[in-house]
């Protein structure tokens, strides 16, 4: 017997066991003998339990009056769906989120208007003296006054606060991506 035809015999056994929850050979097309080792093959598989098996001379004998089908024998006859997972996969790209761009391959988000507010958050903080400074330089990038050397009269102001230079930049790619 090929592979196929036993795999088709063993899905009828089975499958007569969970709509009638009896085992009759009288079904199968196989010798007593055959349909014996095709039963414990499918005991041996934990497809069914409940079956007891003695071997005589000339054939096996088994007897199926508490036979049962199992979990797995179920999940043969009926395998169960796959659940599908939500695959959706948000990318930052850029370090953390201020001023990077995120999505979800789909649509992709610029996140630059969040740097000119940290800039502005960040520049509050400082002692009055450089909050006049740090806004010259917002309203610079507001205004969109950006061309080369523009910042060169901010070196010690940004010097002394080196946290300014990663917000300027993003904050200036910002100032430059606008559509206005």
């Amino acid at each position: 017997m090929n592979y196929e035809k036993k795999q088709e015999i063993k899905r009828k056994v089975l499958k007569q066991l969970y709509d009638t929850g009896k085992i009759d050979e009288s079904l199968s097309e196989l010798s007593q003998a055959e349909y014996a080792y095709l039963l414990k093959e499918l005991q041996d598989d934990n497809f069914i339990s409940g079956i007891g098996f003695t071997n005589t001379k000339t054939t096996p004998v088994f007897w199926c009056d508490k036979a049962r089908l199992t979990n797995e024998g179920a999940n043969f006859i009926n395998p169960p769906k796959e659940k599908v997972a939500n695959t959706t996969v948000y990318n930052i790209q850029g370090g953390d989120m201020r001023g990077s761009t995120f999505g979800n391959d789909n649509v992709v988000t610029n996140n630059w208007s969040n740097s000119i507010k940290d800039l502005k958050d960040f520049i509050a903080t400082l002692p009055t003296e450089d909050q006049k400074t740090g806004n010259e330089i917002v309203k610079i990038i507001e205004k969109k006054e950006i061309k080369p050397g523009v910042f060169n009269k901010f070196t010690d102001f940004l010097e002394k606060h080196p946290n300014v230079v990663g917000m300027l930049g993003n904050a200036v790619v910002w100032a430059l991506s606008m559509h206005q």
